[in-house]
């Protein structure tokens, strides 16, 4: 039954998931992706080819990157902001270390330099 209306509420505010707690609506795609409940959606019968290049593209990020993002969002979930802006600066230190993040400033100026999408840095999680 605690479906996770605490989480609905933090990605819309507390009126539409009280509304949507009271009246038991089942979510829609459509009023899903307007209201940020969900970031995309996919058609049922594109799910089996979707999943995949979805894994793919996670795979190809700032993998080392996402533990560091991690922190703030989560002190962001549970304070805010300001709570958030609080995160230690330390936890990023050991990500300078990396070759990807020695690499991908040079990397991001070329790329916008040629009008290209910011996705075409290649990360190599090291």
């Amino acid at each position: 039954m605690l479906g996770g209306i605490h989480r609905v509420a933090e990605r819309t505010g507390q009126t539409l998931a009280m509304e949507s707690a009271l009246t038991s609506n089942a979510s829609l795609r459509g009023p899903c992706l307007e209201r940020a409940e969900i970031n995309r959606a996919v058609a049922d019968d594109k799910v089996v080819d979707e999943a995949p290049q979805s894994a793919r593209r996670l795979a190809r990020g700032p993998t080392r990157a996402r533990v560091v993002d991690k922190a703030p969002l989560r002190t962001w979930s549970a304070g805010g902001v300001n709570a958030a802006g609080d995160t230690p600066p330390e936890l990023e230190l050991p990500l300078f270390e990396i070759e990807d993040v020695r690499s991908a400033p040079p990397a991001a100026v070329e790329i916008f330099k040629a009008g290209l999408p910011r996705t075409g840095f290649a990360f190599k999680g090291r």
